[in-house]
């Protein structure tokens, strides 16, 4: 006689399998009673001397009391492995019964670690009680080999200034060796020009080279190359070698040297007075000079005279092309108008050009007024002394 259950017996069976199966697969609950469980979100992770690995370890409390759980992390000689929250190192931790604490776990791998598999491990306990031993597998991988011991590259092999700037070329050695090697630089450049070498953009200490860590990239290496102020417009090639480990690696750099556009405005004998009278016109010169490296075109000149009826003429009023290095001479004509007042009055000459910043000279104009009766006084004096010299020549002969 074969038995067959009814359809609600069958169904309670598979649940009843189905609770077990659950029950057996979870790790809390597989934890005997009064145990302390640790677990995490992966176990096994491959990387490279020198690098970092973080995660986190849950710290589980199956015990019937609140407890302080202390934990701890053991990590191969030379290796680092701290148990942190916040910033802080852990050292224990307070979980209630049926709680969960989590903490970051930081593993540091030497670079002096050779490839391999190492491990980590994670306890923790309370009084006589110990929990599961949480084994994390840092297999270090092989650094790819090279066949140079080390390299050299430039983020930036082409720049460009005017002459008197300072062009930054930035730079990174890599070491491919596994032993510490040091590095020096220098730079070939033309004459006249300098170099200096600093370890980053942002450092004033100058330098001759590094001390470069076993498999290290050292990235941020500035090359600062100084323009002389007389460098002429043009491309000039520059090397930059590095040596270490018994070889040289050079660099081509290029550096474009632009051109420069300045004038100025002078005097021929420096002063800026220039005197006048009034309803009478006074001259003055003004020389115009281009002080950069390339040609200036339309320079235009403009006075600002006092206020009144002034006349203030400027030839040229315009330059069409001066040449580096050249001087142009305006003629300045300056009226004041008959009923100026005398005293000291202010002129300013301005010259704009769209190639450069605009320049001004200020002059001061003294203005003097001749009158009529200054014209008679001087004429009575005149006649005075030719009539003396008459009565002289007569009265005197014997």
């Amino acid at each position: 006689m074969t038995y067959a259950p009814d359809a609600g017996m069958r169904w309670t069976i598979v649940a009843a399998m189905a609770a077990f199966l659950l029950l057996a697969s979870s790790p809390a609950l597989a934890q005997q009673p009064g145990g302390i469980y640790l677990s995490t979100y992966f176990t096994g992770v491959s990387v490279q001397a020198g690098q970092q690995v973080y995660t986190y370890v849950n710290v589980t409390n199956y015990m019937s009391e609140p407890a302080s759980i202390w934990v701890n992390a053991s990590a191969p000689p030379g290796w680092s492995a701290v148990l942190t929250y916040s910033g802080y190192n852990v050292t224990a931790v307070y979980a209630s019964p049926g709680s969960t604490r989590s903490v970051q776990l930081e593993i540091y791998v030497p670079s002096s670690a050779r490839p391999g598999t190492y491990d980590v491990n994670v306890t923790a306990g309370s009084g006589e009680v110990t929990s599961n031993v949480l084994t994390f597998q840092i297999d270090v991988a092989p650094v790819p080999t090279s066949s140079q011991p080390f390299t050299v590259s430039v983020s930036y092999p082409s720049l460009s200034g005017s002459p008197g700037s300072t062009l930054s070329y930035m730079f990174e050695v890599d070491n491919n060796l596994g032993t510490s090697e040091i590095a020096t630089f220098s730079m070939s450049t033309p004459p006249g020009w300098a170099v200096t070498f600093l370890p980053s953009q942002y450092s004033n200490t100058v330098i001759s080279g590094i001390q470069m860590g076993p498999y290290s990239a050292n990235p941020g290496l500035v090359a600062d190359v100084y323009v002389p102020s007389n460098a002429q417009p043009g491309i000039y090639n520059l090397t930059l070698t590095v040596t270490s480990a018994g070889r040289s690696v050079s660099v081509p750099l290029s550096a474009t040297v632009t051109g420069t556009y300045s004038y100025s405005l002078s005097t021929p004998n420096g002063l800026l007075s220039i005197s006048a009278q009034a309803g009478h016109t006074s001259a003055a010169t003004v020389i115009v000079t281009n002080t950069g490296t390339e040609p200036l075109t339309d320079i235009t000149l403009e006075a600002v005279q006092p206020s009144g009826e002034w006349t203030v003429q400027l030839s040229p009023s315009t330059i069409q092309v001066l040449q580096p290095g050249q001087n142009a001479t305006v003629t300045m004509t300056v009226t004041p108008p008959p009923n100026s007042i005398p005293g000291v009055y202010s002129l300013t000459v301005s010259a704009y050009s769209t190639q450069a910043s605009s320049q001004s000279l200020d002059f001061l104009v003294t203005v003097t007024k001749q009158t009529y009766w200054g014209f008679v006084g001087v004429v009575v004096i005149v006649a005075a002394i030719a009539a003396l010299i008459a009565v002289f020549w007569r009265f005197g002969r014997p």
